[in-house]
C-alpha cells in the first residue's frame, strides 16, 4: 500500500471462527503498542471487525503490517506492506510575487508546501542562504506551511527572497520581491 507523508491510514480486517478468534496487529513481526499515532479498534458481534489507524504516516512507518486472528483451532494472518509514495515538491500556495512593507513594520512570507516525503526547506535572499537569527525567523508548520518572519523590517531587508523545497523526487522554488519603504 502506497502512503503519502502525513496521510492518515486505516487498515481493516474481518475474521470469523468458533470460538471467536482473538486479533493482534504486528509491525515487522512485533506486536504494535498503541499510542497517540497507532490505535486499534476491535468490534465483536458474531464477526470480529478490527481496524488499525496510523495518524500522520511518516518514513518511520514504512514496513510490513500483519494482522493475526487466532483461536484454539488455529490461526490465520494477512499482511500489508506500507511504503512511502514519492511525489515531487510543489506549492499548494506559492509566495506572493511581491511585498511592500514600511520600515519598522513586521514582514511575514509564507507558502504551503506539498510533496512526499515532506520536502526540506531552504530560504535565500539575493542568492545567499538565510540563517535564522534574532532578526529573521524561519519555521515549518505541521500542515506544510513554510514561514519567514521579521518583526521589525530594516531597509537592508529589501531584496529577492526565494524559497527552495526539495525531496528525493526533485525540487521547486518560489520567489518574492520585497520592497521596504523608508520612514
Amino acid at each position: 500500500m502506497q502512503c503519502s507523508d502525513r496521510e492518515d491510514i486505516e487498515l481493516k480486517i474481518r475474521a470469523t471462527g468458533i470460538p471467536r478468534p482473538s486479533v493482534e496487529w504486528l509491525k515487522n513481526g512485533e506486536i504494535i503498542k498503541e499510542d497517540e499515532r497507532y490505535q486499534v479498534m476491535t468490534h465483536v458481534d458474531g464477526i470480529v471487525d478490527s481496524n488499525l489507524f496510523i495518524k500522520t504516516f511518516s518514513a518511520k512507518d514504512v514496513g510490513t503490517i500483519t494482522c493475526k486472528a487466532s483461536n484454539v483451532a488455529g490461526s490465520v494472518q494477512t499482511n500489508c506492506d506500507l511504503s512511502m509514495t514519492l511525489t515531487a515538491p510543489s506549492f499548494g500556495k506559492a509566495l506572493p510575487r511581491s511585498a511592500e512593507v514600511d520600515e519598522g513594520e513586521p514582514l511575514e512570507l509564507k507558502a504551503k508546501i506539498d510533496g512526499s516525503p515532506i520536502p526540506n526547506v531552504a530560504w535565500f535572499k539575493d542568492g545567499e542562504k538565510i540563517t535564522p537569527d534574532d532578526h529573521v525567523k524561519i519555521s515549518t508548520l505541521p500542515d506544510g506551511t513554510a514561514k519567514l518572519t521579521i518583526d521589525m523590517v530594516k531597509p537592508t531587508d529589501c531584496g529577492a527572497y526565494k524559497l527552495v523545497v526539495a525531496n528525493p523526487s526533485g525540487e521547486n522554488s518560489s520567489l518574492c520581491a520585497v520592497a521596504v519603504t523608508r520612514k
